[in-house]
């Protein structure tokens, strides 16, 4: 019992060899207790950082059973923090992705809307013939479905067309291949 007293008194004391007999005594132990609570890297830190705690804060004991109850005391706590830390961070980063991803949807459904304001208004500005085929031909119908519809030559859809197309490429250039992207 005198040993546990000498070491107690010196480590209240700040004797460096106390501490090298802390650690070479208690430090697996601990980082086997805080593993119960964390994984073996943040153990080790876990631990680490309450044998450097115990020496800047000036921590004084006053038997080795509170000694030994402080550690492992602290060594749970601890690892509770860091469990908890880590929640929150975790919390945090789902949150800001989610937050990021609904602000960039948002973003993109702007641009997206521009562009189409854009594109038909260049539609609504072609020729009555070429902006009437143009627009059947969005809609999905094929050239003989228009030539039918409209009662005009497959030759006549197929350069009104052509010429939407030009038109478009010559006002919308980029935007043209991101709208079809789109």
């Amino acid at each position: 019992m005198q040993n546990d007293e000498q070491f107690i008194e010196a480590l209240n004391n700040k004797n460096v060899s106390a501490y090298h007999t802390l650690f070479k005594d208690y430090y697996v132990s601990l980082v086997m207790y805080a593993m119960h609570y964390v994984g073996q890297e943040e153990a080790k830190d876990i631990v680490q950082d309450l044998i450097v705690s115990i020496w800047e804060k000036n921590i004084q004991f006053s038997s080795i059973g509170s000694f030994r109850t402080f550690l492992y005391t602290a060594i749970k706590n601890r690892s509770i923090n860091y469990l908890k830390h880590k929640k929150a961070e975790s919390n945090y980063i789902s949150h800001a992705l989610h937050q990021g991803s609904a602000e960039e949807q948002e973003l993109y459904g702007i641009m997206e809307e521009e562009i189409y304001r854009i594109f038909f208004h260049v539609v609504d500005n072609l020729p009555q013939r070429c902006q009437e085929i143009f627009k059947l031909h969005l809609e999905g119908k094929k050239e003989e479905e228009i030539a039918s519809l409209l009662q005009i030559s497959i030759s006549t859809v197929k350069s009104q067309k052509q010429k939407a197309f030009h038109r478009l490429k010559d006002e919308l250039g980029e935007l043209l291949s991101i709208i079809f992207f789109i």
